[in-house]
């Protein structure tokens, strides 16, 4: 067993050298100020003669996300980086005068968009109205997709439902129902929808 002065020498210069190694990484740290202003680093000491220049937007080396986009280029869309269209579909959703007597009291009315020839899984787009009068002004588009991958584009199977329950995911005998016989294009205008059949 080594004498204790020996012990007590070993541990006085373990603790002087790890010291030393904290004074070493301390080198040219100044103390937090937490009023300091961000800024961009001084790089003379790196790169006396000025060295290459930092990357500006709009520069070959970072894009400018503020720039117009060039003609044809798709809008921009920062967080999903997918365009989106602002193309909606307007008209009127009518309820058949034969079928005033059997609507539902407090019924709720889906107008629903689903791609062209796409019958199962959910619909591209859905509009829900509680309590509706009739006729009744409606636009659909982007804003009431289902899911947020999907874009409002190209041929649409408009149907409407005025459902007796107000779930979108059942269909109750009784409900009256109405669809457009032909697609529809975003952008189009003056749809007339009519209710026309009882399920």
């Amino acid at each position: 067993m080594a004498p204790r002065s020996a012990q007590i020498a070993q541990c006085f210069t373990a603790v002087l050298w790890i010291a030393s190694l904290s004074l070493a990484c301390d080198r040219g740290i100044e103390p937090f100020d937490p009023d300091e202003l961000a800024a961009h680093p001084n790089l003379e000491r790196i790169y006396p003669d000025g060295g290459p220049e930092p990357a500006r937007p709009g520069s070959a080396g970072m894009p400018n996300p503020t720039a117009p986009s060039r003609r044809g280029d798709p809008a921009p869309v920062v967080e999903s980086g997918l365009s989106v269209s602002s193309e909606t579909i307007t008209g009127h959703v009518e309820l058949a005068d034969s079928l005033d007597a059997a609507r539902a009291p407090n019924a709720t009315l889906f107008v629903i968009a689903r791609r062209q020839g796409v019958s199962g899984g959910p619909p591209l787009a859905v509009l829900r109205i509680a309590s509706p009068g009739f006729p009744l002004a409606f636009e659909i588009g982007q804003a009431q997709v289902m899911i947020p991958s999907m874009r409002f584009e190209g041929e649409v199977a408009l149907s409407a439902r005025l459902d007796s329950d107000g779930n979108a995911m059942t269909k109750s005998p009784g409900d009256l129902a109405g669809e457009i016989s032909n697609p529809l294009l975003p952008g189009s205008r003056g749809v007339n929808l009519i209710l026309d059949r009882k399920l």
